[in-house]
């Protein structure tokens, strides 16, 4: 009963406009539905091992120390790798500040430069806590190296052309996985009858191809991996944005469960835009680097990217493109 009545509250048309989101309507769509889920399925069971064994070597206090001294070290020999947080976390640390020291020994597995070079920095502190902590660290690495979002995601493990395309299809686990397939559901069914599935399909893997390279580019390396589909997905929306820039999409607007709170409202194609693009600016701007999260430079490079094809849609095809569009972008 939940569904069908979520279902009216949202789409005043119901059951009609779920024909949108059927299989024949857009089969490339559910394809890549389907695939998302299957691997995210297979491989959530190997990231909760994975976060575990690091989480357990985090819970030791002794080593995250040592691991903040030796990261504090490092950066002081290698300060041109790093910002001014990062050196004065180091200067801090040195000085015989605890809370940086331990803060950097959270950070350090996050630094893919640390993490290629650790084994074999000559630390000057106490020898016998060091080759402890390398012992140690030995088996973190291994277990990571075996993590699929690292060793398929874009990140340290470095950067192959084939992980630019590998990293849309994984997943950080099922919320995320979930936020990505809505829209992708969304927007896959109203674009993917326009262009033609291969088109689509093109179109969805260079857009997250390119939102690859605008998050190396902008917001560099880290020993975070960068994963998802929302890179491509934004590009979907940016060609949606360019080929029906004036005119009028329908809006879904919910704030409360009753009548009078839920409905449609028509708007411009642009205010997906600046929805959708004014989240990711304000995102990419007060987000640190080095602390990983939302991958909002990749959203960014995705959607111009999808603003480009979709000029070239809208002047190569906008007669056709417009007609069946007009008919399926309204619920």
């Amino acid at each position: 009963m939940i569904l069908p009545f979520f279902l009216r509250t949202m789409f005043p048309h119901y059951p009609e406009s779920l024909k949108l989101f059927s299989f024949s309507t857009a089969p490339v769509t559910w394809l890549l539905i389907i695939i998302n889920t299957v691997i995210c399925l297979y491989t959530t069971g190997i990231q909760n091992k994975t976060h575990k064994d690091i989480q357990d070597f985090y819970e030791h206090d002794t080593l995250v120390s040592a691991q903040g001294e030796i990261f504090a070290e490092y950066i002081n020999q290698h300060p041109s790798q790093y910002n001014d947080l990062f050196i004065k976390m180091s200067d801090l640390t040195r000085q015989g500040n605890r809370n940086q020291r331990d803060m950097l020994g959270r950070l350090a597995l996050r630094d893919p430069n640390f993490i290629r070079n650790a084994k074999d920095f000559e630390s000057q502190g106490d020898q016998v806590q060091i080759a402890y902590w390398k012992g140690e660290y030995e088996k973190v690495r291994t277990v990571l190296d075996k993590d699929p979002v690292n060793k398929w995601g874009l990140g340290m493990n470095g950067n192959g052309w084939l992980k630019w395309f590998s990293y849309q299809f994984l997943h950080g686990g099922y919320l995320h996985l979930l936020s990505n397939l809505v829209f992708l559901m969304i927007f896959g069914s109203l674009l993917e009858p326009v262009l033609g599935s291969l088109i689509f399909l093109i179109s969805y893997l260079i857009s997250g191809f390119f939102a690859a390279g605008a998050f190396i580019q902008l917001s560099g390396i880290s020993g975070v991996p960068l994963v998802g589909a929302s890179g491509a997905i934004s590009g979907l929306m940016g060609i949606i944005v360019a080929m029906y820039w004036n005119e009028d999409l329908d809006y879904v607007y919910w704030i409360l469960p009753m009548k009078g709170y839920t409905g449609l409202i028509s708007l411009p194609a642009w205010v997906l835009l600046i929805i959708w693009g004014a989240s990711d600016l304000a995102g990419y701007l007060s987000t640190i680097r080095e602390l990983g999260g939302i991958a909002h430079a990749a959203h960014i490079g995705g959607a111009l990217h999808g603003l480009v094809l979709g000029c070239f849609f809208r002047i190569w095809g906008k007669a056709s493109a417009h007609r069946v569009f007009g008919h399926t972008a309204r619920f």
